[in-house]
Order: C-alpha cells, then structure tokens, then sequence
C-alpha cells in the first residue's frame, strides 16, 4: 500500500490539503455531487415554472412551498448524501486509495439506513436543544453553546465517521462528538473560517451574479417587474446551487482532513496504518474507545462558556448599539 504522509496539521495545511485534493481530483468530486444536485436543480426550475406569476413574491403561499421544498432537497440529497459520498471519496484518495464516483456510491448504498436516520432525526435533536433553552437557569446557560457545538462541529462529522468506519448512526454520533470535543474550541473557530470561506466562494459569487441577471432582465424587460423579481429568484436558486456545487468539495474535504487529523492525534492513527496491511481495515478497527465520561465537567465548563460568549457576542451586536442611539436620542431632546 502506497502509504500517505500523516501527520497532526495546521489550520493552513488542512485548507491547503483540501483545495489539493480538490484539484488533484476535479472530475471525481464534482461528478459525485453534480449527481446530487439533480433533484434540488429539478426542484428549483421546474416549480417556480409552473407558477411564475408568484414565484418570487415571498408574500405567497406557493412561494414558501417551493422555498421550504428546495431547502428539504438540498438537506437530504446535497448537505447529506451527496456530503457523504464526497467524504468517503475524498478519504479513500487522501489515503492514497483508488475510488470511483460508482465505488463512493456503492458505499452509501451500504451505509444507507444510517444516513437516512441521521437526515431525519439530527434536526430533531437541534430543535429539542432549542427548546432546551427555555428551561429557566440550566438551559439559559447551555442551550446556546450546545446548539452551536452540535450543529458546527458535531453534525459535520457525522457522515464522514458513517462512510469512513462504516458505524451505525448512534455511535456514529457518539463518535463524532467524542472526537470533536478534544479540541472543542479550535474547531468552533475552524468552523468560522470555513464560514468566511463559504460567503467568499460561494455565497458572495452567487449573490452577484443574481443581481447581475436581475440588472439585465431590467433592462430588457422594462416596466415588466413581476417577470424580473421570478427570473430572480429563479436565476438567484439556480446560481446559488452551482457555486455551491464548487464550493462544497472543499468544505467536506476539510472535514474529513481534521477527522483524520484528530484521529492521528488522539490515536496514533498514522502509526497503526503502518502497521495494518490496507487502510480500510485502519479506518474500521484502529479508533480508540471513547473517553470515560460521555460528559465530563470540562465538557459542560465549555458548552457554558459558549452559551456565555454568545450571548456577549449578541449584547455587543444589538442590545449595546440600541441603547446607545437611545441614550442620544435622550441628550438630544431639548431641554
């Protein structure tokens, strides 16, 4: 086995390691989520087709159906599926392991029943961290850092610890969050970066090209202003959906770069590939058991820190501003 250079990396070597990957294996990535988009593509064209007089009026009902529609297949087969099968690709070839859009597919075929509950029911486990929040003293401290922690740091795990070592979806989670909390507040700010990341090759360029189309539409169209703001929203999910496809082999090439950089820290996983004869039999078998509390004190000390730093982060954000302009508003009554 052709055996890859694994190491504990930096926050640049994993973004650098990723866009490697990404442009070493192009075709690959972009082929498997290209499959993935089909329906959202589907569901973003056709349905505001079939009503365009109120396709980009947020004000109607049909317009929050296509919405929510939208959102649910890019969740299912983007966000999730087509996550997934990119996460197994791109551990196989950063192992230096040879893979094909068919081969990562098969995979999922295999992991599928996991990834469908994960889809399903993660969700309902943030929302009952949510509702957690409204349970006087205990939840007001905890919700918030909980949320954060589950849905930034945790939740992307997930599907790689399924694809990779092949865990039903209970211990995969249990996995992802015992892995993840070893190094809880770096990757909150990984997760931050990769945020950054996201608005400037994805979102931003998306954004632009929306109000471009819009601006030549206007011009074209004149006074014709319902056809404009539906060929927006429509040239606006579409774009949206394309960048994203460029985009977000890079993001699950990042994840699935510090899962197996927290695993060579924390399990000497570089040193027992050495030792086992191929890599699938390390992803499967060379993992350590977990830590000895699902929750230990330092866990809670940090998801309350988080709680309590998000709520500063809100106060000096909105509550400060607010009273300030009400404190001048007050010194410029006349007296």
């Amino acid at each position: 086995m052709d055996t890859p250079n694994l190491r504990p990396l930096r926050l640049g070597e994993i973004l650098d390691g990723a866009v490697g990957l990404y442009r070493h294996n192009f075709w690959l990535l972009v082929g498997i989520i290209a499959l993935a988009e089909i329906p959202l593509l589907l569901v973003q064209v056709a349905l505001p087709l079939m009503h365009p007089q109120t396709a980009g009026d947020s004000s109607s009902l049909f317009w929050w159906i296509t919405t929510a529609a939208s959102m649910v297949m890019r969740w299912f087969f983007v966000d999730g599926l087509g996550a997934a099968v990119l996460s197994y690709a791109i551990a196989q070839r950063y192992l230096r392991q040879p893979v094909s859009i068919l081969d990562a597919y098969r995979r999922l075929g295999s992991s599928w029943l996991s990834m469908a509950v994960f889809l399903l029911f993660f969700p309902a486990i943030l929302v009952g961290v949510l509702i957690w929040g409204f349970v006087p003293c205990a939840g007001w401290v905890s919700s918030a850092g909980i949320f954060i922690f589950l849905s930034m740091a945790v939740m992307p795990l997930i599907p790689v610890v399924i694809m990779v070592e092949g865990q039903p979806i209970l211990k995969a989670m249990l996995r992802a969050w015992d892995l993840t909390r070893r190094r809880f507040f770096w990757i909150l700010g990984f997760n931050m970066v990769m945020a950054v990341f996201s608005w400037i090759l994805a979102v931003g360029p998306s954004l632009v090209a929306g109000l471009l189309a819009t601006a030549l539409l206007g011009a074209s169209l004149g006074n014709l202003q319902q056809t404009t703001e539906s060929f927006y929203g429509l040239i606006s999910s579409v774009s949206g959906t394309l960048f994203n496809m460029l985009f977000l082999p890079i993001q699950v090439g990042a994840w699935t770069l510090i899962y197996y950089d927290l695993r060579v820290r924390t399990e000497a996983f570089d040193l027992a590939l050495l030792v086992v004869d191929e890599a699938e039999q390390a992803n499967r078998l060379v993992r350590l058991p977990p830590l000895e509390k699902w929750f230990s004190g330092n866990d809670i000390a940090r998801l309350i820190l988080t709680s309590l730093l998000v709520g500063v982060a809100f106060a000096l954000i909105y509550v400060v501003p607010m009273i300030l302009f009400f404190l001048l508003a007050l010194m410029a009554l006349p007296r």
